[in-house]
């Protein structure tokens, strides 16, 4: 029989980091859909290794003021801080000290599949997503607008 454990993610992360101080490789079933389309909930295991040397471009497991975690893109390093936007995100980018990194996302598990996140190919794909923000943004607003519209047309008396 089959038995399911649940554990507030306070106690959950406090084991998960405790784990990455030891060196070990920890795998954290997905939430959330900031990430989409690389990492998605539901679907997607991802592999946390402990920090190393931080770039562009990486996914990392970050401790956010008010101690939620995030795995997210860093999008800009300056000194001690570290700049992250989730690939599904729109709009907003945290910022956290580069002590508050916890984890390194490697890759991801889906369909029993290993999926590096590392590799100059998924590196490359997740530049070109970035790129296209601007027009991820313009089509949100422009669906916005279209929805608005039909709700204000659909409102009869």
């Amino acid at each position: 029989m089959d038995k399911t454990v649940s554990v507030c993610n306070e106690v959950f992360f406090r084991e998960v980091v405790s784990m990455l101080s030891r060196q070990k490789t920890v795998r954290i079933p997905a939430k959330g859909r900031s990430m989409r389309p690389f990492i998605q909930e539901g679907r997607d295991t991802i592999v946390v290794s402990p920090p190393g040397v931080l770039r562009k471009g990486d996914v990392v497991l970050a401790k956010m003021d008010g101690g939620r975690y995030v795995a997210h893109r860093i999008t800009a390093i300056a000194g001690d801080e570290v700049e992250m936007m989730g690939d599904g995100n729109l709009f907003g980018r945290e910022r956290c000290s580069r002590d508050r990194v916890v984890g390194h996302v490697r890759g991801t598990i889906r369909d029993g599949r290993w999926r590096n996140l590392t590799s100059p190919r998924a590196r490359l794909l997740a530049r070109a997503w970035r790129c296209l923000l601007p027009l991820r943004r313009a089509r949100w607003r422009f669906y916005g607008i279209i929805k608005s519209r039909k709700l204000n047309n659909s409102i009869s008396i």
